[in-house]
């Protein structure tokens, strides 16, 4: 079958007989539409028909990647297990609930630093930041699902939602927890590994979070004190048997805000990864729609008192990390000053 002719099947039909057809379908990138070579590694991710963009407020460098050689070494599909382990984490104290979040409160993709938020709207970038993934240290010991009965004793990291392959981690007594965005990734993830036990308030929907390296320290949030989320470590039993401080290291345990859309994918970049998803599943989360994959961007002014020699980096408008287009589309240039 060409392009151009149709395809005959021949046969004596009967009234239950069924055709099955089946069209491949797969991940690729299409180029920029601009033929100049400073555009080459400029690159949009498509599967099938539909434009897949990564939740990012302005980060797009994926860093090297062989896109001759194929796909399936840095785009992958995002498991069915994963699906299940999106959690969120409450306190209900000081008036009203907030929730465990890795809020971008700069709206630039950097070195984040926990807190605890007010409730956020479905479909916004708050209530993606307020999504964990828990990752089970132990894949085999334990089920896929994360429901508080099968968490509780595990040992675990916690993986911000829009950030896949990036962890939660302390930085030691009295210091608050952080996110590291764009940081490599250190080969020892001492520090972000947390063991889930019984919420220390005695609560039957409550848990806290104990760190594997440090024990008896655990994630606390005082809302009194205003000392944000913090790894806290009781100096004496009297303390440790407070009201206040097992209140304040109690979490409640729920179901994540933001979900993977069936049609999800990781890239893989040297630096950070994206969670690709279809450009129409999203509503107010913010994106990027073009990934460097390996180039470097320069621009080259030949104005009357400029020479050609002169290299100048382009200067992109905020809102090309952001621009939408019609699934399936052929991207365009972006805009630039």
């Amino acid at each position: 079958m060409t392009i151009g002719n149709v395809l005959s099947i021949t046969k004596t039909w009967g009234s239950k007989d069924l055709l099955d057809l089946s069209l491949p379908i797969g991940v690729r990138t299409e180029a920029i539409q601009d033929d100049r070579p400073e555009f080459s590694s400029l690159r949009a991710v498509l599967f099938g028909p539909y434009l897949l963009v990564g939740l990012s407020s302005g980060e797009w460098e994926l860093g090297k990647q062989d896109v001759a050689r194929g796909l399936s070494d840095w785009i992958l599909p995002v498991p069915d297990d994963h699906r299940l382990q999106l959690v969120s984490l409450t306190q209900g104290s000081c008036g009203g609930t907030t929730f465990l979040s890795g809020l971008n409160a700069s709206g630039l993709d950097a070195t984040r630093l926990l807190t605890m938020a007010a409730p956020p709207k479905l479909g916004t970038n708050a209530a993606a930041q307020a999504t964990f993934r828990l990752v089970y240290t132990d894949q085999k010991a334990v089920p896929p699902i994360a429901s508080r009965q099968a968490v509780i004793g595990r040992v675990v990291l916690l993986e911000p939602f829009d950030l896949p392959d990036k962890v939660v981690s302390h930085q030691g007594a009295g210091k608050g927890l952080i996110i590291s965005v764009t940081a490599d990734v250190p080969p020892d993830r001492t520090a972000s590994v947390f063991r889930v036990v019984e919420g220390l308030d005695g609560t039957s929907t409550t848990i806290s979070l104990e760190a594997d390296s440090t024990p008896g320290c655990f994630v606390h949030h005082d809302c009194v004190s205003g000392d944000g989320v913090r790894l806290v470590c009781p100096a004496n039993d009297a303390d440790r048997n407070g009201a206040a401080f097992r209140t304040a290291a109690s979490f409640t345990f729920g179901n994540g805000l933001s979900g993977y859309h069936p049609i999800s994918f990781t890239a893989k970049g040297t630096k950070r990864s994206f969670l690709l998803q279809p450009l129409l599943s999203l509503r107010d989360e913010t994106y990027t729609t073009y990934f460097n994959v390996g180039g470097t961007f320069w621009y080259c002014p030949r104005g009357p008192k400029q020479a050609d020699t002169t290299m100048q980096t382009w200067n992109f408008k905020s809102d090309v990390a952001h621009s939408t287009h019609v699934a399936g589309s052929r991207p365009s240039p972006p805009p630039y000053e």
